[in-house]
Parts: C-alpha cells; structure tokens; sequence
C-alpha cells in the first residue's frame, strides 16, 4: 500500500488512467485489513487484478502500432496509385503518347469545334486485343475525326507537320463477308472493340474487314479463304493482296490505346484503398478511446 501511495504521489507520473488504478488498489488493500481480510489474500488479488489490466494495456498498444502501422503503409500506397493517376490524367489531357502535330492540333480543340477526338479516344480495347488492333490501325490510331468543315483545320496545318484526318461519316460500299469457318478464328476486330455508335462508320472504315486469329498458322490458312484481312494477336497482318506486316511494335503505339484503360485501373484502386484507409481510421479511433 506504502508502495503504491507513492507511485500515486510522484509528480513525473501524468498517466490519469494508472493514478486512478494505483487508488483503487489501495483502497481495496485499505477495506480488506480494516475488514481483517488476511493481507497475503488482498495482495494476491490486487496483483491479480493489476496483471490482468497491464496485459489488457499491452495488447491495445500492440493493436494501436499495428492499426497506426497498417494505416500508414495503405497512406503511401494510396498516394502512389494517386500520383499516377494524376500523371496518366495529365498525359491523357495533354495527349502526350501522340506526335506533336496531334498535340498541336487538340490543343485547338475548344477552338476548332469539328473536331471529335483521335481514334484512340474513341476506341475502348480489351487488353489481349490490344497488340493486334495497334498493328492494324498503326498511324491510324492517332488519326483525327471531323465532322463538318474543317477549313480552319487545313489552314492551321499548313504550318504543321502532317496528320491524318478521318470523316465522322463517310462514303462504304463494301460488305463485310461472311465470317469463314476455320481454326483460330476469334472474331471481327470491329466486333471485339467498344466504340460510340456515332462513330460506328469510322470503326467499319477501319476495322470493317479486318479478322483476328490466334497466331500465324491459322492466319495463312483463313487468308486462303477470303479476301478480308487478318491480324494475328500478337500483331501480324495479312492485307487483301497478302502483304505480311511484321515486327514489334513502337511502345507509345500500343500505349494510345492502353492508357484509358490504365487510368480506369487506377481509379478503381483509388476508390479501394481509401475505403480501406477509412476502415483503418475508424478502427484506430475506436483503439484510442479504450486506452
């Protein structure tokens, strides 16, 4: 009792919750010798008592580091996908993956209002896929759409490198062929893409007939029976007069049309790790108050 009345008094000690602990204990010591309870009894129950409530302290500090922890490496997470959110947002903005003449040009956007978007824009892509429409479209997909006149586009590009600008309605006479029955055949590249039915004509100029196959062997053999041409996935073309286009692709090729999909990735991750961090939060806060 001497012991704890002077742990009680010693001024360095500010911990309320202890100085309330260490009084109890006394006066439970106090109560059971006036009651003439054996002292070797109340000793026994305080300590047991006091061991009780320092493990209950321990294991709510070990949860509080681990809580605090946890909370902090979801922060840096968080702000890691964040920041490259922000960065893609901005390259997507700026339309940094295309050549400076598209960079020119969008940046009229607002002034020149025929303008519709690049190809790239207007094309949602599963990734798989991506590799075969990139080898297909090549330029193309930094191509431009217009509607309307676009005499102020021309005249501006004058004083530009050259773009390639794309009707949003044109003239198409051809009929797509009936799709032939033969191995590796995946589908219609125009089919297997996502795109605005606004721009339903631009899609059928470019990928009308164009048909995706698994790899070369059974690409040489579709090609054999019909006059459509044929992409395999990773990138080969056969074109209507059989001219084979390979070789690896240019990285910011493939990125026009991957970037979309990657900010949508990361904006998904976004919403997840603040919810997660909201959890955290609210855990630690309820871990605070029970200290």
């Amino acid at each position: 009792i001497s012991n704890r009345k002077t742990r009680l008094n010693d001024k360095d000690n500010e911990d309320e919750s202890l100085k309330i602990h260490l009084l109890e204990n006394i006066v439970i010591a106090e109560n059971g010798r006036s009651k003439g309870i054996p002292l070797a009894e109340s000793l026994t129950e305080l300590f047991s008592e006091e061991k009780k409530m320092i493990e209950f302290s321990q294991e709510l500090l070990l949860k509080k580091s681990s809580t605090e922890s946890d909370y902090s490496n979801l922060k840096i997470e968080f702000d890691k996908i964040n920041s490259r959110f922000e960065q893609v947002n901005q390259i997507l903005h700026d339309f940094k993956d295309h050549e400076e003449a598209v960079q020119n040009l969008m940046r009229k956007k607002d002034e020149f209002t025929n303008i519709k978007g690049t190809v790239a824009d207007l094309i949602d892509v599963p990734s798989e896929y991506e590799t075969a429409l990139s080898a297909v479209l090549e330029s193309k997909i930094s191509a431009i759409v217009y509607n309307g006149d676009i005499s102020q586009v021309l005249s501006f590009q004058k004083d530009n490198a050259r773009c390639i600008l794309i009707p949003k309605q044109g003239k198409l006479n051809e009929k797509k062929e009936t799709l032939p029955e033969k191995k590796g055949i995946i589908g219609y590249l125009a089919d297997l893409v996502k795109y605005d039915d606004n721009y339903k004509e631009v899609i059928d100029y470019l990928l009308k007939d164009t048909i995706l196959v698994d790899n070369f062997e059974n690409a040489q053999v579709v090609k054999e029976s019909c006059s459509s041409q044929v992409v395999t996935l990773d990138g080969n073309v056969i074109d209507n007069y059989k001219t084979i286009s390979c070789g690896k692709l240019r990285k910011d090729t493939i990125l026009r049309l991957s970037r979309k999909r990657e900010k949508e990735s990361l904006q998904n991750e976004n919403i997840k790790y603040k919810s997660l961090i909201d959890v955290q939060n609210k855990y630690l806060e309820e871990i605070k108050k029970e200290i």
